[in-house]
């Protein structure tokens, strides 16, 4: 993907109209653009067009059906993961990237869920999960706790290897803590359903 960021911006915007179609996902994301989109994610000085790629990321991961072992999805989530650390301080990027990070773990551990020797094709670096028990502390913006419960919540509802990361000593009293003292109700039930299928495993 080159090109002056106006351009890359006009394909950006169609790749999002297409993302939303199964077939069309799913043949996109196992495909050489994923790792163009990747490249572009990392290395693009304009924050518009790293929007946008976030967007269409986001979107494949949610809509593909199926995810081939040699897709690199490892990189993909370790730069969302970088751009979250590196941007901690500012909550309007967390909540651009947050909702991509999730339904790129959701599809990885829904996609390891149906193979026979689960934990052996895509691995999620540690800060990954690091930086999501960042986002669910005490203190943190409603909105952010409310889409990292979210993240667990659904990685959790998967019987895989990934959702193991979530198995800590400190995310029980954090979910906990959300559901005891949040004021938002869709905060608290997210909180508390997170929390139960994190009993589940």
């Amino acid at each position: 993907m080159t090109g002056a960021p106006r351009t890359k911006l006009n394909l950006l915007c169609y790749l999002c109209s297409v993302s939303g179609h199964k077939e069309a996902a799913t043949r996109l994301i196992n495909s050489q653009l994923f790792l163009s989109l990747t490249h572009v994610l990392r290395t693009a000085p304009n924050w518009d067009v790293r929007a946008k790629v976030i967007r269409v990321i986001g979107l494949l991961s949610s809509h593909a059906v199926e995810l081939n072992e040699d897709v690199p999805v490892t990189e993909a989530v370790a730069v969302l993961t970088e751009l979250i650390r590196d941007n901690f301080r500012n909550s309007k990027l967390k909540q651009c990237l947050l909702p991509s990070l999730g339904e790129l773990l959701y599809l990885i551990s829904s996609q390891e869920e149906k193979k026979e020797h689960p934990g052996e094709c895509w691995a999620v670096p540690a800060a990954a999960y690091t930086v999501l028990m960042r986002c669910l502390r005490e203190g943190e913006e409603p909105t952010v706790n409310h889409m990292a419960a979210k993240i667990v919540e659904n990685v959790c509802t998967t019987v895989s290897y990934h959702s193991q990361g979530f198995l800590t000593a400190e995310i029980g009293p954090m979910l906990w803590y959300l559901f005891t003292h949040s004021t938002v109700d869709s905060l608290r039930v997210t909180a508390i359903s997170a929390l139960c299928r994190i009993t589940r495993h």
